[in-house]
């Protein structure tokens, strides 16, 4: 069953068991054997990218094996990959690219074989709060004159704009959460 994900790519950078991930880590999706990964690998994958202000955990074995999968497909389809890269990133080289990745697959391995989970997270950048939350509402806004029904209370909107940053967050993942299927 293909599973609808909506997620939010936040700027900043992965904090894997306390460790700053390069951007590398963010991309593993864009090789080109991501497809033909196993499923669990994929969505262990998709977690690791979009794990803005949330903190997101996957046991210690299914990323040990994500890790020597993805390490694996880098040197054994090599060819195809920096053929796909070159293309996918014109602007940089796809020894580099499969380069930081292989060192970011060595952090991770280093913090999964010292546990039995594993977390991480990404913290939101300066006015990603903000910026998502407008996008929600909008998208909620525009949901409702389709439904012609309304789906927030009346004042809802602005009290949600002035409220903590944590319940502001809440409010984006909850509708995340519900648009994703």
């Amino acid at each position: 069953m293909n599973r609808c994900r909506v997620d939010i790519p936040g700027k900043g950078l992965i904090r894997f068991e306390g460790v700053t991930l390069s951007e590398g880590a963010k991309h593993f999706e864009a090789a080109s054997f991501f497809p033909s990964l196993p499923e669990d690998i994929r969505t262990w994958v998709l977690d690791l990218r979009y794990a803005w202000a949330r903190e997101r955990q996957a046991p210690s074995n299914l990323v040990l094996r994500a890790c020597d999968e993805i390490e694996g497909r880098i040197y054994s389809e090599r060819e195809a990959l920096f053929a796909h890269l070159r293309s996918t990133f014109k602007q940089d080289d796809p020894a580099e690219i499969c380069e930081e990745w292989l060192m970011v697959i060595q952090t991770i391995r280093g913090c999964a074989e010292t546990r039995e989970t594993c977390s991480w997270t990404m913290e939101p950048e300066s006015g990603e709060i903000a910026y998502y939350l407008n996008q929600m509402i909008r998208m909620v806004g525009a949901m409702e004159k389709v439904q012609s029904r309304t789906a927030f209370p009346p004042g809802f909107a602005d009290r949600i704009k002035t409220a903590p940053e944590h319940e502001q967050v809440a409010f984006i993942h909850l509708i995340t959460d519900a648009l994703s299927s």
